[in-house]
């Protein structure tokens, strides 16, 4: 897969409009990435694993990064509208001098997989804080997300 997309932080941008700021500092994180991922699939179970290249940025930014995890599913009901999802994804960032940021997850895919089922998923996230004004900080995050593919 490849994967072009362009990343801005517009943090403080409430804030200037607001109060009527007219000056104001260009956005330091405000750049483009390639990303280039490839795919092995084993009966119910998908891995990947990838790097990204950042290509333009209108500040000094480390350009390289890796990624990777693995995914998979278990039908747990005899009409196949039932499945225990788990999967981990890993980040790594010269940006951030590669300190590891995991995102573990559990849930369930409620409905026929070629149906593009509802996804509840139990997520935990730590490492740098991503894509944001804050990414040398590191945070820890537990949630719960809600998944629907429309298309």
């Amino acid at each position: 897969r490849l994967n072009v997309f362009h990343l801005s932080s517009h943090f403080g941008d409430d804030l200037m409009f607001r109060y009527d700021l007219e000056d104001y500092e260009p956005d330091p994180l405000t750049y483009e990435q390639v990303d280039f991922t490839i795919y092995g699939y084993e009966s119910n179970l998908r891995y990947y694993g990838g790097f990204g290249i950042v290509f333009r940025s209108n500040a000094e930014r480390k350009v390289f990064s890796l990624h990777g995890g693995v995914d998979g599913s278990e039908i747990i009901n005899d009409a196949e509208t039932i499945r225990f999802i788990y999967g981990a994804h890993l980040n790594l960032d010269a940006q951030t001098d590669y300190k590891i940021g995991i995102k573990p997850g559990l849930g369930f895919a409620l409905g026929k997989k070629e149906q593009k089922p509802v996804k509840l998923i139990l997520e935990f996230y730590t490492g740098p804080a991503p894509y944001g004004a804050f990414e040398f900080n590191t945070v820890t995050v537990l949630g719960l997300g809600l998944y629907y593919d429309a298309f």
